[in-house]
């Protein structure tokens, strides 16, 4: 047997001692440069059973099979198409392990990137602390070279700047020791907050104002640092709803004495409806769509609006998770807008607003070009508009959303309301000099959860009392929609007694603007009076 390469066809030619016989295997013409040698390639071909036949019969049996015994041992069948596979797989392997050796080397890169950065801005941060710390020593030696009173060393100069860095940075890490984590109030000492009753028998005996003065003076001094800032005694604030325990342990014997000379605008009583107003009412709340319920009158056409408002807050979904901001703006300003917003006289601003008289105070004795301090920042502040020095006569502070918030953070709320509305008394008192200020009020309301809780502030024998006079509950689902019936009711009270305090304003300014006109003017403060007139002192937050 041999074969025959040089036909254009791929032929064997067999030979068995007789004559010569040629089988021709395909009829492809072999002319692919590179094309691997592949002898048994035939063996794959379409024609390979009849070809085989015919080479069974043209040989003899057993030459046939010996020969294709041998060609199957020595030359394995191999298709293109696994050829072709291979070469596949390969080129993609190389590609994935392209891809990935790019983005370690793009990571490589960006981790470079993000070191120098880091780098970058450590050196920002040495730098501004070195400058601000420059600034201070140069202020101070400025200051003691002014002033005579610079300590000079053998060679005439001033104290070693090292010596003065070190004193500045031990003045700042001893500021850095008490953190504003540290002062965090103990809840052990918070107690469930209780409405105060006023009225009973006018008591003939005044309250022992200066014992109880040295009681307070007492506590505050043996007060730790740390607990300073969330301490209402530490302001000369008294709380009467029992919320803040120590303040009750301190004064539980002299509390309900001094409730009987607190200014008797601090009672606090809920309207009521009309007849007219609770059928409407209660057909807002029955109703199955309220847009079915005809309105005819502005007061049933606000009334409507509101309970709209409520019943989609009360069944929307996630409506018992909500953030402070959400839940202000979906159960609290809807009523907001339907009872003291509708005085155009106030301008009710929304959303941590900075209070004046905070600022005014903390800016007071200071040059502000230098170091200006903002105020607290209110939740929902009230503005007089209708006098020229535009005084806030009620401040609203949301504790948290829901669920309810923890009783630290609803404490720190309170206090921060009694803060605020002690600020408003001390800055009104300051435009009104001149004339009595002892029974001014002053107004605000804590939203914790679903409860609203209003509170009245005023200053007796020396001491801020705040006073926790009413608690209503807001909706939570169409089963206590009626709730939503006492909530307008009781922003209708708080609305009125605003209105008191606006009025009380007008008159105090009214009399201090007649005594400046006829030169009649005098200091109140300078006028003899009874221990409970006493001005409070003002105490600031601590360092």
């Amino acid at each position: 047997m041999s074969a025959s390469p040089e036909l254009g066809a791929r032929a064997l030619v067999f030979s068995d001692g007789g004559p010569i016989r040629l089988c021709i295997c395909t009829s492809e013409v072999v002319s692919e440069p590179n094309r691997p040698k592949d002898h048994s390639e035939w063996l794959c071909r379409p024609m390979i059973f009849t070809e085989l036949l015919g080479m069974y019969f043209s040989m003899g049996g057993r030459i046939f099979i010996f020969v294709f015994l041998i060609h199957c041992i020595f030359f394995p069948v191999t298709s293109k198409t696994e050829c072709r596979s291979l070469a596949i797989s390969a080129f993609w392997s190389r590609q994935s392990e392209m891809s990935s050796l790019r983005e370690d080397v793009v990571l490589e890169k960006q981790r470079q990137k993000v070191a120098e950065l880091r780098g970058t801005t450590e050196m920002i941060i040495t730098g501004n602390e070195r400058l601000k710390t420059s600034a201070i020593v140069a202020q101070r030696r400025h200051i003691a070279i002014i002033d005579g009173t610079s300590e000079r060393d053998d060679g005439g100069h001033v104290a070693t700047l090292n010596e003065e860095i070190r004193q500045s940075k031990a003045e700042e890490e001893l500021v850095d020791e008490v953190t504003e984590e540290a002062y965090q109030v103990d809840v052990n000492d918070l107690h469930e907050a209780r409405i105060v009753e006023f009225g009973g028998e006018e008591l003939s005996t005044d309250v022992e104002w200066d014992t109880v003065l040295e009681k307070v003076e007492l506590y505050r001094s043996r007060l730790a640092k740390t607990w300073c800032l969330c301490d209402p005694l530490y302001y000369l604030l008294v709380d009467h709803s029992g919320f803040h325990g120590p303040t009750s342990d301190l004064l539980k014997d002299y509390l309900p004495h001094i409730r009987h000379f607190l200014p008797k605008e601090m009672c606090f009583t809920v309207p009521t409806f009309s007849e007219e107003e609770a059928d409407f009412f209660d057909l807002l709340i029955m109703a199955d769509d309220v847009d079915d319920i005809v309105a005819v009158t502005s007061e049933q056409k606000r009334a409507k609006k509101l309970v709209s408002k409520m019943i989609e807050s009360v069944i929307m979904p996630m409506r018992n998770y909500l953030s402070e901001v959400e839940h202000m703006m979906r159960n609290v300003v809807p009523l907001m807008d339907a009872t003291v917003a509708l005085d155009k006289r106030c301008w009710v601003r929304y959303g941590e607003k900075s209070l004046e008289a905070t600022a005014a105070r903390r800016n007071k004795g200071s040059d502000p070009n230098k170091r200006a301090r903002v105020g607290y920042k209110v939740d929902t502040a009230i503005e007089y508009q209708e006098l020229d020095w535009a005084p806030v006569i009620g401040c609203v502070e949301i504790s948290g959303g829901l669920p309810r918030c923890s009783r630290s953070k609803e404490w720190d709320d309170t206090l921060k309301l009694g803060l605020e509305l002690r600020d408003l008394w001390v800055f009104t008192e300051e435009q009104l000099v001149g004339v009595d200020t002892t029974h001014l009020v002053f107004w605000g309301l804590t939203v914790v959860a679903r409860t609203i809780r209003i509170y009245a502030l005023a200053a007796l024998g020396g001491l801020f009392h705040l006073v926790l006079v009413h608690e209503a509950s807001l909706p939570s689902s169409r089963e206590d929609l009626i709730n939503v019936e006492l909530a307008y009711l009781t922003l209708m009270g708080f609305k009125e007694k605003l209105e008191a305090t606006i009025k009380e304003l007008c008159n105090l300014n009214r009399k201090r603007v007649v005594l400046m006109a006829r030169g009649k003017r005098k200091d109140m403060s300078g006028s003899p009076k009874r221990g409970s007139a006493k001005k409070p002192k003002i105490i600031c937050t601590p360092n």
